[in-house]
This record gives structure tokens, sequence and C-alpha cells, in this order.
């Protein structure tokens, strides 16, 4: 990695670990504005001509002052560290960047808009609507150090991470226990996915790169992909976990969206998402089987999803006096609960008072997902391979 010389606002670049090649170094957490000084006007000695009055370089310089006042002789700060000419250096570092923050000496969020003289755990405080907080990046950057020290526009502290844990869960909805810890093996995929909901990247691509750190997942970068960049992502993902969670999104995709399955301009989903969004309102799920050794339930072939789930009919066709007739099942779902020792009953009347009339209810199956939801039924359209078809009649989509 390169690192930054808080003396000589020299570039150096290193090869090894912290301790092992890489010299202890701190990191800058910030949201980017339009005047950052680039690699290259670092390189080329530009940035001594670049007028004092530019934030991109006050920034830096502010950052440097800071660290050395902490004992610290190197920092490293995204916007002029990495080499963004270069798509090698620059897949490089977003692949590592997790790590990188993971094992910095210390970890510094700079906050803009907030001022020091202010208490962060105030109601209105400009700290809880501080544009850090809506960033795609900084999940992963206020997440994976072991502790974060939140820094005003005048660069003095307004507490660390481990102080502010409270605070910062009621802005973000990640758990004081993640925060405290910094692990999260034991959260859901769609729950991860829903830290990320109401962030927002430059580069829609950036939307799932900024998350491959908190899966432990690497992939190459291709910008100008799109929203194909979350569906990799999510491939990789489904790769190493067994959990169905990354099934469970809710909230419809942006564009035009029916639920008729035969008109022209209706546009089937698939098995995954198509943005962190998808999973705004899966805060609250969990995979009812973490740290177990079942099989795995699903898996890729030739980029399609193949799931192994329990399925059953929305209605049953009966026979009434002499006319066929479509009444509304009900099923059994095991749960862990001890006030439900038989599993909870699920009636489909409910839904199907609220469904779609040009659905034919016939020719919908439900599949249920191996997670919870605080006793919650979502019901989404999904797309079967047409060369597939399952064991039950069933049309062009399926719902679970």
């Amino acid at each position: 990695m390169r690192l930054l010389n808080v003396d000589s606002l020299e570039l150096k670049y290193f090869v090894g670990e912290p301790g092992h090649g890489v010299p202890g170094y701190a990191i800058l957490s910030h949201v980017w504005g339009n005047d950052e000084i680039s690699f290259q006007e670092m390189t080329e000695n530009v940035y001594p001509s670049t007028p004092a009055s530019r934030k991109g370089l006050q920034k830096i310089l502010g950052f440097c002052d800071k660290a050395k006042s902490d004992g610290h002789s190197w920092v490293w700060i995204d916007a002029c560290c990495i080499d963004k000419s270069s798509s090698a250096e620059l897949s490089e570092a977003i692949n590592s960047m997790f790590n990188w923050y993971r094992n910095a000496a210390a970890c510094y969020a700079y906050l803009f808009d907030v001022t020091s003289d202010e208490d962060p755990a105030g109601p209105q405080s400009a700290f809880r609507s501080s544009k850090w907080f809506t960033r795609g990046w900084t999940l992963q950057e206020l997440l994976a150090p072991f502790e974060v020290a939140f820094l005003a526009m005048d660069w003095r502290e307004l507490g660390a991470k481990s102080d502010l844990a409270p605070v910062i869960t009621e802005i973000t909805r990640i758990d004081q226990q993640v925060l405290s810890t910094c692990v999260w093996d034991d959260v859901s995929i769609a729950a991860i996915m829903s830290w990320a909901a109401n962030r927002r990247t430059t580069r829609v691509e950036d939307e799932a790169y900024c998350l491959m750190g908190l899966f432990n997942v690497n992939m190459p970068l291709i910008y100008g992909e799109g929203r194909n960049a979350f569906y990799r992502l999510q491939l990789e993902i489904i790769k190493s976990s067994d959990d169905q969670s990354i099934f469970a999104w809710t909230c419809e995709p942006e564009g035009p969206f029916t639920f008729s399955l035969y008109e022209q301009d209706a546009r089937p989903l698939g098995m995954l998402a198509t943005s962190p969004r998808a999973f705004a309102k899966c805060s609250a799920i969990v995979d009812t089987y973490l740290h177990t050794d079942h099989d795995i339930s699903f898996d890729i072939e030739k980029q399609f999803v193949r799931l192994v789930a329990a399925t059953m009919q929305l209605c049953r066709e009966v026979q009434v006096e002499s006319e066929k007739q479509l009444i509304p099942v009900s099923f059994v779902v095991p749960t862990a609960a001890q006030s439900d020792p038989d599993g909870a009953v699920i009636s489909m009347t409910d839904v199907i008072k609220s469904w779609p009339r040009q659905i034919p209810w016939s020719h919908v199956h439900i599949a249920v997902l191996r997670c919870t939801d605080e006793g919650h039924i979502v019901i989404l359209r999904r797309q079967i391979r047409e060369d597939r078809q399952p064991p039950f009649p069933m049309a062009q989509s399926s719902f679970h």
C-alpha cells in the first residue's frame, strides 16, 4: 500500500502487512468533495502551488497535523494514496480496503458538516444528520476498525465509536454489540444488507464494491457494468454462505413494475435483488440455521440460483356442488418459539384479499425460506428457469 509521510508529504509504496514491511499508519474516513487532491497532483509536486483555500488540501494538511499530534508518522487517505488511473491498482486497493481499515493503528472519521461545540447525542444534532452516515463506503469504514475517532470540521474530537455507540445505533440501526466487537458472524445477510439500504454511492457499481469487505468476498472491478455488480456480489456471497435470508428482500426495484404475468411490459424479478435498497425492511430477519451442519440448500448453476425449499400452493381447487372453486390454504411453519411448540399456523386468506386480481391463484406457490422476520409474511414475484419446471404446475413466475 502507498502511504503519505506527515512531515514531508511524500508518498511511499510499502509491501507487506503492518509490522511486517508496512509501518504503522493512521487512516482517514471522509466524504469526498469536488476538489480532492489526487495522486497525480501529489506525485507531480503540484500541491505546493495549490491555493491554500482549496478544501482538498486543507483536509490533507489537517489530517496530517492531527495524526502527527497523536504520534503517527504515516497516513493513508484514499484521495491521494491510490493511483486511480491504473485499473489494476484501483481493483487491488478496493479489494484490500477493508483490511487496510481493520489493520490501521488509528482511524479518524472526518465530519465536515459537524461543529465541535455540539453534543453528538442531542436529538437534533448535526452529528445525527451528517452526510458521513449516508455514504456507502463509510459503512465498512465504521465497522472494520476496532475504534474510530470522530472529528468535527475543525479537527477536534467529538468522541470515539465506543463512546458514541448508542447514538450511532440509533442512526444506523446497527446493533451496539456489532459496533463494539466489530464482529457480525451471527447477523443474517439480509440484515447486513439493510445497513447499506439507505446509503448512496456516486457510481452505481460501488453499491456492491463497498460491501465486499463486510461479506469477506473478493471480485474484479468492472466499472460500466451497472447493477450487474450487485448481482455478482450476491453470487459470490452465495458461494460461501448457507444463509437463505439473501432471498428475503422485500421492496420493489426501481423502475416500472407490474404483477402481471403476461403483459409485454412486465418486468419479472429473479431470486436476487437489484440493489441494497431492496433490503431496507430486512433489519430484523434472522437466519434460523446459523452455525449448523445442515447441507447447503442452494447453489449456483450457470449463473442461475437453484434453491431447495419447502413449497406449497397458495390455493387449492375444490368441488363445491356442481362447480369448482379455489380456496386459500393454511399450513404450519415450524418455529423455535416456546409459545409455538407445534409451529405457527399461516393462513393465505388475508394474503389473497389484497392479491392483484390479474394473477391466476392456481398457478401460484409459496416457497418458505429458512429464516424468520418477527412472524411477518412477505410474498414477492420471482422468476424461475423455463427449462427447469418444478414437479407441480406453475406459470412463468413463482412467489415466496
